[in-house]
């Protein structure tokens, strides 16, 4: 658990994140004024698929919607499958009275400091250095749009964008997802690294658990969840002998 001015290495990069993502709502605000009407910023075109999914449950309409035909699919879809987000985002919406829009701008906030949260924590777990953590959740999150080449760097090489702002914020997907793939990676680290038998298997139960979640919210990234998991596994069981028995019970 984090202690003391670790809290404040890990406030800070967090409230850092959070004003990026509530950024270019602000920004519209300022620019509509009293005009905005309920609009939220939009930085992928899937985002308004989403919101159209998001609003029909908030409707009462059912699991298999088709925001699209504007009908129940007789089949599942991406919407239906990956179900977790979107009743997680819209039942609390329904219950406060609250419209998509408005539950996809608290989201995005929300989203933002979480995944800084966590991922100071993982961060924090591995290497124990507060200030170093701190720095790892700013390159994460904002140079994550680099790696992926997209944003600007794409802009500037090819002349054209494939996401405008931080890709991990695209809401739902992987917005609402994103931060419980680092409490996933951040539990299997503990259970490798519990004193006691008790102390792993409620870790590795934690973890189940959360990779269960993501089966259910993303695909990509209960995929690379699995995919790290096998090299975590795969390494230690290979050059690190003392968590052998933990690997075990993972």
């Amino acid at each position: 658990m984090l202690e003391g001015k670790n809290w404040r290495y890990a406030a800070i990069p967090t409230l850092f994140v959070a004003f990026l993502a509530i950024y270019p709502q602000l920004s519209f605000w300022v620019a509509k004024g009293s005009a905005w009407q309920g609009a939220y910023f939009v930085s992928n075109f899937d985002e308004v698929a989403y919101s159209a999914y998001i609003n029909a449950l908030i409707n009462g309409k059912p699991r298999k919607y088709d925001p699209y035909l504007a009908s129940e699919a007789a089949h599942e879809s991406l919407y239906s499958i990956q179900f977790i987000p979107a009743y997680s985002i819209a039942l609390p919406a329904r219950l406060l009275g609250l419209s998509a829009s408005t539950a996809f701008i608290v989201l995005n906030v929300l989203s933002a400091a979480v995944s800084a949260l966590f991922i100071f924590w993982l961060l924090f777990k591995i290497t124990g250095d507060g200030p170093l953590s701190a720095a790892g959740v700013l390159l994460i999150c904002c140079l994550g749009t680099a790696v992926a080449f997209e944003g600007e760097l794409r802009n500037w090489i090819e002349g054209h964008v494939l996401v405008d702002y931080l890709p991990f914020l695209r809401r739902y997907q992987p917005g609402f997802a994103f931060p419980l793939f680092f409490l996933f990676c951040g539990s299997v680290w503990c259970s490798l690294e519990a004193e006691t038998r008790k102390k792993a298997l409620l870790c590795s139960l934690l973890s189940g658990i959360v990779f269960a979640v993501l089966v259910f919210s993303y695909f990509f990234l209960w995929t690379a969840a699995a995919a790290w998991l096998a090299c975590v596994y795969l390494l230690n069981l290979i050059w690190n002998r003392p968590v052998r028995t933990n690997l075990l019970i993972n």
